[in-house]
């Protein structure tokens, strides 16, 4: 299925396609993850050979001596949602000191340095930090250079950035493929040194691309933004962040595909395809490809709406991804709940990931594209890092929630995921009065054209 790409602006295909490779390392970085703290880096022989991970170990447990998995846990979780937070840092970098196009660039470097460190379990917390600080900078500018190529009342927004989810979820679904099979066949190295490839390639098709590229805020102002914040655009700001709670919690009950369910589909699901049995990591390349199946698919009901003059309300679409996704997370107590003591087929799983991927671009790309419009000129980056904080939030809720799974029944772990999915509707109702006719298409304020 494609997507009519014609009336985007040409710089799209380049921040696209380096988006996917850069999704390519973070997600081949993120399924491995887990497996990798389970089966080999905090096991004994290792463990105690990872510089600074007994003081991390005191940080996150105290005096506390936590299992493999609850320790696991909790550092994928502080992995994933760091990830999120560091934008805010790249968003300043890339509007107010160098300009997005650089950062973008330095954060693909830095990215690819961490990488390879992967690869040497003794400087492994050293890794880490340098894959958040190097994402911090891509992943902010990145989204602000593609809110630069519309104007206010540009109806191909939406588009444009279901295109982008698009671009990110075609990363998403080769990394477990090569990524994810090198590093559980073959080696842990050879998955993480596949994503240090990546992050290079992402490189010089960025840097093909530059020409094409849209001019940094920062260079057309001459070293300082034209635009000032007003006390209405501290408002929008605030509405805007308000505004996330709901795709918090959604993504906070969906994220958790990328951490426990993958350590619990090893041991407890029947994963056998044609006499074959499937890798693990497979099922983070079957979510990518529903995603960007379900996204070309309301691209083409969003334009269509468009046209006509009849498209949804923000809120609607939001309310709907909800729903399906608290069906989705159903999906996977069902399942479990009908195996009993045996194994769960693979089919429950493949439903919660065919649903989970209809409501992902519903709330994700809708809000994402409502801070794209709504965001004063002057901290465009910066509030598209604001953006990604939903998923530092639901990522550290992740770490939080996984460390239930010792301590509950596989039905009711994944029933507490469906309750918290099932508040997004609840912010929903209560948010939508307060502070929808501030951010209405009507009522942002065309001012400054992007």
């Amino acid at each position: 299925m494609t997507v009519e790409t014609t009336a985007q602006p040409r710089a799209l295909r380049t921040i696209v396609a380096t988006e996917a490779f850069d999704r390519f390392s973070f997600y081949g970085m993120i399924t491995l993850l887990p497996l990798y703290l389970n089966a080999e880096l905090l096991r004994p022989g290792t463990i105690e050979t990872v510089l600074g991970l007994g003081g991390l170990q005191r940080l996150l447990f105290g005096s506390g001596t936590p299992s493999i998995i609850a320790l696991g846990s909790a550092i994928y979780g502080l992995y994933a949602g760091t990830v999120s937070i560091m934008p805010l840092l790249g968003g300043v970098i890339g509007d107010r000191l160098i300009g997005a196009r650089r950062a973008v660039l330095s954060g693909c470097l830095i990215m690819a340095a961490g990488h390879a460190l992967m690869t040497q379990p003794a400087y492994f917390l050293v890794a880490l930090v340098l894959l958040v600080t190097g994402s911090g900078m891509v992943r902010a500018n990145m989204a602000a250079q593609v809110a630069s190529l519309y104007g206010p009342d540009d109806p191909r927004r939406k588009g444009g950035f279901g295109i982008y989810l698009i671009g990110l979820n075609v990363g998403a679904m080769a990394a477990p493929l090569i990524a994810g099979t090198l590093g559980e066949k073959i080696g842990f190295d050879w998955g993480f040194g596949a994503a240090a490839i990546a992050m290079l390639v992402a490189i010089g098709v960025y840097v093909v691309g530059w020409r094409h590229l849209p001019v940094d805020a920062l260079r057309r102002s001459g070293g300082a933004m034209r635009a000032k914040l007003s006390r209405r655009d501290g408002q929008v700001i605030g509405a805007l962040v308000l505004m996330l709670l709901p795709l918090i919690l959604m993504t906070a009950a969906y994220n958790q595909a990328f951490n426990i369910l993958l350590v619990w589909a090893e041991a407890k699901v029947d994963r056998s395809v044609f006499g074959l049995t499937m890798p693990v990591t497979w099922f983070v390349s079957i979510d990518g490809a529903l995603t960007i199946i379900a996204v070309a698919v309301l691209t083409r009901i969003w334009a269509r709406q468009a046209r006509a003059g009849r498209d949804w309300s923000d809120w609607r679409w939001i309310a709907l991804g909800g729903t399906i996704q608290v069906a989705a997370l159903l999906a996977l107590a069902w399942g479990t709940w009908v195996a009993g003591a045996g194994q769960v087929s693979i089919w429950p799983v493949l439903l919660f990931f065919l649903l989970s991927d209809i409501a992902t671009p519903m709330s994700y790309t809708v809000i994402q594209s409502t801070f794209a419009r709504a965001a004063p000129l002057a901290i465009v980056a910066v509030m598209m890092a604001v953006f990604a904080l939903y998923d530092a939030a639901s990522q550290f809720a992740v770490g939080a929630l996984g460390g239930l799974y010792d301590r509950l029944t596989t039905v009711d772990f994944w029933l507490v995921h469906a309750g918290v999915a099932g508040l997004s509707l609840v912010a929903v109702a209560v948010l939508r009065p307060l502070i929808g006719p501030l951010l209405s298409p009507a009522a942002s304020a065309p001012d400054v054209p992007r």
